[in-house]
């Protein structure tokens, strides 16, 4: 049995849907989530936001950026878009989400946080926190290490971003 679903990244973030057994409703989803991110590119200035797979610290959007806070751009496209459609976008889309950053500098990859469900209680809410606190030691943890000594430049940044990281799927019960 063959099944479908839409991806697409907003910025660190990527959100996805449920699956469906029709291709033709799954490229419908996609054309959704393609709005809902250029709603999110309008916001931003920006007409296409890079894929992040495996940026540094600097490339990937911060807590507060000049274009304001990308939590709440994510927050205002995803509603924007479940009011011009009139649905719930989250429940009938089944929309998770999850979020990337690069801790190549560490471990040499990007670290991804546990997924959330965008319609569940707080779900998306839970998802941009995550974000945010992994980029905070990221951005903490690279301040330190240039302003550091030589012996401390590996071990206490990443020792910041690694309890961030733990401390996020502990509390998400998978750790």
């Amino acid at each position: 049995r063959v099944s479908y679903r839409a991806t697409i990244a907003l910025g660190p973030l990527r959100v996805y849907t449920g699956y469906c057994d029709s291709l033709a409703k799954a490229q419908q989803y996609l054309k959704v989530l393609t709005s809902i991110r250029a709603r999110l590119d309008v916001a931003d200035g920006h007409e296409v936001l890079a894929t992040l797979p495996d940026l540094q610290v600097s490339d990937q959007p911060s807590l507060q950026d000049d274009n304001g806070d990308f939590a709440e751009r994510v927050r205002s496209a995803l509603a924007e878009e479940s009011v011009a459609r009139g649905v719930d976008l989250a429940e009938d889309l089944r929309l998770r989400c999850f979020a990337l950053v690069s801790a190549r500098r560490w471990v040499g990859a990007g670290l991804r946080t546990p997924t959330f469900k965008v319609g569940e209680h707080s779900g998306l809410e839970a998802g941009l926190r995550a974000w945010q606190r992994l980029i905070g030691a990221l951005e903490a943890g690279s301040h330190d290490a240039l302003s550091g000594p030589q012996s401390e430049q590996k071990e206490g940044p990443w020792q910041q971003v690694r309890q961030a990281y733990c401390d996020i799927w502990e509390e998400r019960g998978r750790w």
